[in-house]
């Protein structure tokens, strides 16, 4: 544990994807040669704990082996690590991230994220997409990010989990992050790894 482990920057970079973020746990989604996401935070809000709080103030260590990165976060309620990867096999996406909780008591965890959808540099850039949720039969579902041409969008999810804020299309994308709620009960959730999973479609 260091006090200067939230401010260090990690990467993991694939031959089709990149995670590159800092240590408290933030982090960027990369599918060459888009960046589709960026900000991602956590949140939890325990049962019978009053005071939301923030996960990413509790990362304790970090873990680089050759195939993933992991970051823990270490609570007096709960433990979650969040498994990294860029998977280099044909068929896959280009980044995935693994989410694995312990926890003494049921919770919510709400994952937040910007969208961004912005092609490496120097090539222009479009507007900001407009998300979107498709809903899927017992309140999960995903997101799909639109751009200006059918060809360019990008699908966010994470199976089991509900969307938070859905800000009418009147205000900004920018206004409000995209958010994923997990309900997470430790007696029937124990031993369970929760994807986001990423994917372009072009």
């Amino acid at each position: 544990r260091s006090s200067d482990l939230p401010r260090l920057p990690f990467s993991v970079v694939g031959p089709r994807g990149a995670i590159l973020g800092r240590q408290d746990g933030s982090f960027e989604v990369w599918l060459f040669p888009w960046k589709i996401l960026n900000d991602v935070h956590m949140t939890v809000n325990m049962s019978g704990y009053p005071v939301p709080i923030d996960v990413n103030r509790q990362a304790a260590e970090i873990d680089v082996e050759p195939d993933h990165t992991t970051i823990t976060y270490s609570h007096a309620n709960f433990t979650i690590r969040q498994i990294m990867i860029t998977p280099k096999a044909e068929g896959y996406t280009g980044a995935a991230v693994f989410y694995e909780i312990e926890a003494i008591r049921p919770m919510d965890l709400t994952l937040s994220f910007n969208p961004v959808m912005q092609r490496m540099w120097p090539a222009p850039s479009p507007d900001r997409p407009s998300p979107e949720w498709v809903a899927n039969p017992g309140g999960s579902g995903f997101y799909i990010l639109h751009l200006n041409f059918p060809d360019q969008a990008a699908a966010v999810a994470m199976p089991g989990a509900e969307p938070g804020i859905l800000p009418p299309y009147q205000e900004a994308p920018e206004s409000w992050p995209l958010q994923f709620v997990l309900h997470f009960d430790p007696k029937r959730d124990a031993g369970k790894s929760y994807p986001l999973l990423i994917q372009f479609a072009n």
